[in-house]
């Protein structure tokens, strides 16, 4: 093999080796873009003793080294992602004013509002709210006014006492709250700067809730940036296959 082939064979090296320096970088840079900040608090913390290899096995100085990882067990809450369908059926009771029950039969159809969290708890005709036959207080009745949702309901049955019985399309909740607990991979200052009970920010992946990172070791992670990488890979590689083939 030449100088020439041995160039081309080093340059193929080099550029494995930012491909995974760009690997790396890509996880890092998820955490920038995509993730989503949130307080959490530590339940534990601890160490572990990892050991390593060191030197040559076939000389007498061979040996393993031991390497401590620091980490803290932390919960956090995380905002679930929605359910496969954006709505649901659902049955419920209403109330409604002598006027507008009048006008009902089973089968009819009329407009309801309801709030996101609870539409079954909430659900109220939205005749009679535009009427003011509802006896809301101010802070309710604003409520409605800005967050309520609007759907159409069938009437399915008409019961006693001013209430029937719809039928009508609710929209899931899209970001309902869970709480996650996790390990966390941390420093030796940080491990050392907080106690348990402690919280810390943390930086975690939308729908890979088991990643996460805390804030102030995301900040001083110094990264390849993803675009950057894959050219100087491809340039690298394409350069030293071309010296490898390249004849003088």
């Amino acid at each position: 093999m030449n100088v020439q082939q041995l160039l081309g064979a080093f340059l193929v090296i080099i550029a494995v080796l930012i491909g995974i320096l760009t690997y790396q970088g890509s996880q890092i840079e998820a955490f920038h873009t995509k993730g989503q900040p949130v307080t959490a608090k530590i339940l534990q913390k601890y160490t572990l003793e990892r050991s390593k290899l060191w030197g040559n096995p076939a000389v007498s100085r061979y040996s393993r080294m031991l390497q401590r990882e620091y980490y803290f067990d932390v919960t956090l809450n995380t905002a679930l992602p929605p359910s496969d369908k954006a709505f649901q059926f659902v049955s419920a009771p209403l109330v409604v004013s002598p006027e507008l029950g009048s006008t009902l039969t089973k089968d009819s159809t009329i407009e309801v509002l309801y709030l996101a969290e609870n539409p079954t708890e909430t659900v109220i005709a939205r005749e009679d709210f535009l009427a003011g036959r509802h006896s809301l207080d101010g802070t309710t009745k604003k409520r409605y006014a800005e967050e309520a949702k609007v759907s159409r309901a069938q009437v399915r049955k008409i019961l006693e006492n001013g209430k029937v019985e719809i039928y009508f399309s609710a929209s899931n909740v899209s970001a309902a709250i869970s709480p996650v607990k996790l390990p966390m991979p941390v420093d030796g200052s940080m491990y050392k700067a907080y106690e348990v009970g402690d919280t810390i920010d943390v930086v975690y992946l939308p729908g890979n809730e088991d990643r996460a990172i805390s804030g102030e070791m995301l900040k001083s992670l110094i990264y390849l940036p993803t675009w950057l990488g894959v050219l100087a890979t491809v340039v690298v590689a394409c350069l030293g296959v071309w010296l490898l083939f390249l004849k003088k």
